[in-house]
C-alpha cells in the first residue's frame, strides 16, 4: 500500500468505554406512588383480564356437565323424611345450665 493511499484510507480511533454517538441521557423518572400494602401504583391503566378462553372450562362444559349429571343423579320416589332435631347435651329449663351457651352441633 502506498503512502499516499494510506493518507486517503480513515482512521479508526479507539472508542472503548465511549459511544460512537452522542446520546441524551435517559430521563429522570418520578418515584411510583404506593398503596397502604407497599405495592407500587403504576402510572397507566393496567387493565388485567383473560387473554383467551379456558380449555379447563371449555371441557367442563362441552364434555363433562351432562355426563356428570347423569352419574350423580339419585331418584327418590318418595319425599325425603325432615331432618331430626339437635339432641340437646343438657336441659334448658334446668336453672343450673341457664347460663351455658349450646354447643354448635357437628353438622
Amino acid at each position: 500500500m502506498s503512502a499516499q493511499a494510506a493518507a486517503h484510507m480513515p482512521r479508526l480511533v479507539s472508542t472503548a468505554g465511549r459511544s460512537v454517538r452522542r446520546t441524551r441521557p435517559a430521563p429522570t423518572l418520578k418515584p411510583l406512588r404506593r398503596d397502604e400494602k407497599g405495592v407500587p401504583i403504576p402510572h397507566v391503566n393496567v387493565i388485567v383480564r383473560d387473554t383467551h378462553r379456558s380449555r379447563l372450562a371449555d371441557h367442563y362444559h362441552t364434555t363433562l356437565q351432562d355426563d356428570l349429571m347423569y352419574m350423580t343423579y339419585v331418584h327418590e320416589p318418595t319425599p325425603r323424611k325432615p331432618p331430626r332435631p339437635p339432641r340437646l347435651s343438657y336441659d334448658p329449663n334446668d336453672p343450673v345450665h341457664e347460663a351455658q351457651v349450646q354447643p354448635p352441633s357437628g353438622r
